[in-house]
């Protein structure tokens, strides 16, 4: 469900391809364990199961307790509460 989320590809893919300094990484096959294991480089989790409003992630795109992404503008109210309902349904696997 979460990856069927276009953004992804179209908005984020460009910056988060697994060059370094670039986390998460949203490549194919890379992007569920980057966003909801611990970061090697950062120490930190970008998802946390059920709790959209306390992950990174989602904070990031919605420009609230992190930088915005993607940097060039705000995504759209549909795909934030796609994200949204993603990851406060448990960010599952699917």
């Amino acid at each position: 469900m979460w990856w069927s989320c276009s953004c992804f590809n179209k908005d984020c893919i460009g910056c988060h391809k697994g060059a370094v300094n670039t986390n998460p990484n949203l490549t194919d096959g890379n992007s569920y364990l980057s966003l909801t294991t611990v970061n090697a480089t950062t120490g930190e989790v970008f998802v946390t199961p059920g709790d959209a409003s306390g992950s990174i992630l989602y904070q990031a795109m919605t420009g609230k307790g992190a930088p915005q992404m993607p940097p060039n503008g705000a995504l759209s109210t549909s795909k934030l509460a796609l994200v949204e309902k993603w990851i406060n349904d448990g960010a599952a696997n699917n």
